[in-house]
């Protein structure tokens, strides 16, 4: 009883970013291809947003242009759990920019996480009020859960593989050129040698 009452109040979520990342999918493909491992219809809120990006997902994923008329003909042609029309596809459509994407990718990523985790957390609640399962048992569960979230959660600012190695080619190039460049690591004693 609690937990359904709990569950039905908002999650954390971000409408602005969830649509800057469908609309910047639709006109970057390459974005989609790059960042691929780290998108999927969870990290959306709403099913209208799931379905939206199940379309997108769908077109490119056939090596397809993400243009209106393809999500639109995608979204009749296949069971989404939200009905789209073209309108849905065309609102979003200018929303989105290849400057901010990744940090709207990782701010989905967390929000995500964070509805998960909070997710698991009711249903262990729920579970400890349960006398005929064991406390333990449902304490052990939750904090495997958990530490998979976090270990997730510690993945959200990693750069793509193409942005980490245009930065060390620039640094390469930089030095071979006589400039002094340095990766700064955090570790003092590394940073200043």
């Amino acid at each position: 009883v609690i937990y359904k009452e709990l569950e039905q109040m908002a999650q954390p979520s971000d409408l602005d970013s969830e649509n800057a990342v469908l609309a910047t999918l639709m006109h970057y493909p390459e974005y989609y291809s790059q960042y691929s491992d780290m998108l999927n219809k969870d990290l959306f809120y709403n099913d209208k947003e799931k379905s939206i990006f199940m379309a997108v997902d769908g077109v490119l994923s056939a090596g397809h242009l993400a243009n209106i008329p393809a999500l639109a003909d995608y979204a009749v042609s296949h069971k989404l759990p939200y009905k789209l029309s073209s309108t849905d596809f065309a609102n979003i459509f200018q929303c989105g920019s290849p400057n901010t994407f990744k940090q709207d990718l990782e701010r989905i990523t967390s929000l995500s996480n964070r509805r998960r985790a909070w997710h698991f957390v009711m249903i262990a609640a729920n579970s400890i009020q349960d006398r005929t399962k064991p406390l333990v048992e449902t304490l052990n569960a939750l904090t495997a859960v958990l530490g998979d979230i976090q270990s997730d959660s510690e993945n959200e600012h990693i750069s793509s593989f193409n942005d980490a190695l245009s930065e060390l080619s620039e640094i390469v190039e930089g030095n071979l050129k006589g400039k002094r460049i340095s990766v700064a690591t955090g570790f003092k004693l590394f940073d200043n040698y």
